[in-house]
């Protein structure tokens, strides 16, 4: 018999910094209407994702395992750039799909709810499609997937009773 090796998990507090860089674009953005109020959107609607992305990361894929591909998320996310909040985007996708791959390879079930594990790969989509158009209303959408998809779940996954 083939004894199958699983590797332990270990989680740790991966929303904090996601927490203090969105925090950071809040006040960046709070004080952007006295001196660039052109950038106050821009700013606060990246405060929102450094949120989401704390909160799906953390909820979902919270391994230190996953270390190298949360810090390219972090790390990205904290250049004011679009490109750079794209490159955060995929980092998250890529985050998924390896946790996604890992579950399954542990014979676990993942919860499934297509509206946030979509969210990841729309949030690429929406900030690929912005470097280019600079249309802030395309952002919108993988946020407000997230937010409904994740109130059908309690914290384990499972569908609220």
């Amino acid at each position: 018999m083939v004894e199958k090796r699983v590797e332990e998990l270990r989680p740790w507090g991966v929303n904090v910094p996601f927490i203090v860089l969105g925090l950071a674009y809040f006040l960046a953005g709070g004080l952007s209407l006295w001196k660039n109020p052109q950038d106050h959107g821009y700013l606060m609607m990246v405060g929102a994702y450094a949120l989401y992305e704390g909160m799906i990361t953390r909820l979902f894929f919270p391994a230190t395992k996953y270390f190298k591909l949360q810090a390219l998320a972090l790390i990205s996310l904290a250049v004011p750039l679009p490109e750079a909040q794209a490159l955060s985007s995929y980092a998250l996708t890529f985050l998924e799909l390896r946790a996604l791959r890992d579950v399954k390879s542990y014979g676990s079930r993942f919860p499934v709810n297509a509206l946030v594990l979509a969210s990841p790969v729309l949030s690429s989509m929406s900030w690929t499609a912005f470097v280019f158009l600079k249309d802030p209303t395309l952002l919108f959408p993988p946020l407000v997937s997230y937010v409904p998809g994740h109130q059908h779940r309690n914290i384990q996954g499972y569908p609220r009773q």
